[in-house]
């Protein structure tokens, strides 16, 4: 190891005023985690407090997984120190491990690391999907670091700063929100250079109000001090007004189909056996770029139509942007592709849903030429409040090109469905309706918001 790509425990111990009790460990040179479910071997643990439970609570979980280091509150410590002593475990303890992530994280990002660029993505939906394809893409010229999994909170991002190698050139970090003041949050904490904007559309309306409130939310990425360059997808008309109407300290590309400066084409979209091809043509100027990927579904065109236009403008080769993207499918849970061994198709969007993901899904489904039948698995959205009712009926009127429609959620309406709508309490009662009703060739689409668990229908189906 190069000492000046990895932290001395002892100078992150002096940054965040800890008391330091050394180990045999003394190098933060592993991502650092907050949840030992997850936690790898010989990773670092944070004790975060949560509105639910305390990390403290698991540091005997992070030793069993041999942690290199611990920091944790200093009223805690008493509990923790013998156990840690045992197997010569660092322990960094602090007066709150809240603010010793953000100061952890903003020190590396300020002080510690030679970034020529910080990517932040963020949208309603396609966020992971663009997130991706940019570090895919970049990654053919620069040495980049991006989030994993959907680190897209304050704490994903530091959490993502935290594990970035001293050495990478490009971060790329993905915003969610839910609330006003999140993303403006993050964004003074890790001012990016260069901003993305996927989509705006009717998610988390439980607290961002309305649709407008989704635009102000989102549009707080505008406020980096940092920001020369915003992408954003110019389809959306009232998108493109809120950054027409930012003061233009800027640059503003807009990508889309029908406006903006980056125009977009879909080619081809078929699903071939169990996989897919995307064919996304995306010009700029007098430029063309021709895409070829396993992703799944038409609405990716905008993630790989602002990774494009990011990419140019970073210098990066046309031959390098198509060559990143070649090989390059949909992931678990956004998109993927699956064949049963009995040859029934399933698509797996089981990661989340909203209004806008979600018509984005059914129409993918319904421009699909199969021989087979159409059957959707659509479990409730949340967080949408007072809106829920409306956004729940709007998308059955969605389905009526499905030969079964399987509900799960007690947001879906009660009454009034077509013969071919069926609501399951469970989802081992959805399990046992598709082993019967579904055959080879036929494709399935499971989609639906976290707290619906749909992923265990298609852990029951990989047996079929």
């Amino acid at each position: 190891m190069e000492l000046e790509k990895a932290l001395l425990l002892e100078e992150v111990a002096e940054r965040l005023e800890a008391i330091f009790i050394k180990g045999k460990n003394i190098f933060l040179d592993k991502a650092i985690s907050i949840d030992t479910r997850t936690m790898g071997r010989a990773q670092g643990f944070i004790a975060l407090r949560g509105s639910k439970t305390d990390g403290h609570d698991y540091v005997k979980d992070a030793l069993k997984k041999e942690a290199s280091y611990l920091i944790v509150e200093k009223n805690r410590l008493d509990d923790i120190i013998p156990a840690a002593r045992q197997q010569q475990v660092s322990i960094l303890a602090v007066e709150d491990t809240d603010l010793a992530l953000k100061k952890l994280a903003q020190y590396i990002f300020t002080e510690k690391s030679k970034l020529k660029e910080v990517v932040a993505v963020t949208g309603t939906a396609g966020k992971t999907t663009t997130r991706e394809c940019l570090a895919r893409m970049l990654s053919s010229k620069f040495r980049v670091h991006s989030a994993i999994k959907s680190h897209n909170t304050w704490i994903g991002c530091a959490l993502t700063i935290v594990s970035m190698p001293l050495d990478t050139e490009i971060l790329v970090l993905e915003m969610g929100t839910n609330h006003p003041g999140e993303i403006m949050e993050m964004v003074e904490l890790f001012p990016p250079s260069i901003g993305v904007i996927t989509s705006v559309g009717p998610g988390h309306l439980e607290g961002l109000s309305d649709i407008y409130g989704v635009v102000k939310a989102k549009t707080e990425i505008l406020t980096s001090r940092n920001l020369h360059s915003l992408y954003y997808n110019a389809d959306i008309s009232l998108l493109k007004s809120a950054v027409d109407g930012y003061p233009s300290r800027f640059k503003k590309v807009g990508v889309g189909f029908e406006r903006g400066e980056v125009k977009l084409t879909v080619n081809k979209f078929a699903l071939n056996e169990d996989k897919a091809h995307l064919r996304v043509v995306v010009r700029e100027g007098n430029d063309k770029y021709v895409i070829d990927s396993s992703l799944f579904g038409s609405q990716n065109a905008y993630a790989i139509g602002l990774a494009v236009a990011v990419s140019k403008d970073l210098s990066v080769s046309p031959a390098g942007i198509a060559i990143a993207m070649k090989d390059f499918s949909s992931l678990e849970g956004r998109g993927k592709i699956g064949k049963t061994p009995s040859g029934i198709l399933y698509v797996d969007e089981t990661y989340n849903a909203n209004p806008l993901s979600l018509k984005a899904s059914l129409d993918n489904i319904r421009t699909l030429e199969i021989k087979g039948k159409k059957v959707l698995v659509l479990g409730s959205m949340k967080e949408l409040g007072d809106h829920s009712d409306y956004w729940h009926k709007a998308v059955l009127r969605e389905t009526e090109f499905a030969d079964v429609v399987i509900l799960v959620g007690d947001e879906w309406p009660a009454r009034g469905l077509a013969p071919s709508i069926i609501r399951c309490k469970n989802n081992q009662q959805v399990s046992s309706l598709l082993k019967k009703i579904l055959k080879p060739k036929d494709v399935v689409l499971l989609k639906g918001s976290r707290s619906n668990r749909l992923e265990e229908i298609i852990h029951n189906m990989r047996e079929w």
